[in-house]
């Protein structure tokens, strides 16, 4: 369960939605039962470019060394990186992850770095071979590859871009204060919960996919 804190006041605001002009970076790790691992890493930053720069990229190099498995994943002009570039997140992102193994058998998937994301952008990874996606805050992934197999195809990332915050401050009734959650359609949250600072619940919206809009409010801390 994720939760964000925000104020309504009669005459200013303030709101923190958890934030930052950081970069925001996904790394994805590979490694066989043997211990041998690779990994890549896509981030988000302002004024990055999705297609292949190399003042931005950097481009995958096979290190031909057996036993060792391999993962790239592919910017928008389909370049191989293992450090892989894109601009701030506004719409959902999907990226293309090449693996590439020479011994049959399990492997893990994990993504030990996410801390630095809006806890609202969901990031998955999806196995299109068996249907399934993964949540990679939460989760890695132990699947079986085989040596020989289409390196790309099967795996993907998907990034959404954070929940949206707005609102309305109260008048001079102290009674029509508004808040409105902007998600991203590609996704459905079980349910969005407003609380007051007693802890008491004011209003519910479930399977949410779209805006919700919390009305009729004081001033006052919420969650």
């Amino acid at each position: 369960m994720r939760f964000t804190i925000f104020t309504l006041l009669l005459t200013t605001l303030s709101f923190s939605a958890f934030a930052s002009q950081n970069k925001k970076q996904v790394k994805l790790r590979i490694q066989g039962q043997n211990g041998n691992l690779d990994e890549t890493t896509v981030y988000f930053d302002q004024g990055v470019n999705s297609t292949y720069a190399y003042q931005e990229d950097a481009q995958w190099v096979p290190s031909g060394v057996a036993g060792v498995p391999v993962i790239y994943t592919n910017t928008s002009d389909n370049i191989h990186c293992t450090i892989n570039g894109f601009g701030t997140l506004s719409t959902t992102q999907t990226v293309t992850v090449g693996v590439m193994v020479d011994i049959t058998g399990m492997y893990n998937i994990t993504c030990p770095q996410l801390d630095n994301f809006d806890p609202t952008s969901i990031i998955t990874l999806e196995d299109r071979q068996i249907g399934r996606n993964i949540d990679l805050r939460t989760n890695f992934y132990p699947v079986h590859i085989d040596s020989g197999a289409a390196p790309e195809g099967r795996f993907y990332i998907h990034v959404t871009y954070p929940s949206a915050f707005s609102t309305t401050i109260a008048g001079c009734a102290n009674n029509d204060a508004e808040l409105s959650i902007t998600t991203d359609p590609s996704i459905k949250w079980d349910s969005y919960q407003l609380f007051d600072a007693a802890s008491n619940q004011l209003g519910t919206y479930n399977n949410v996919n779209s805006t919700v809009d919390f009305t009729n409010l004081a001033e006052g801390d919420y969650y």
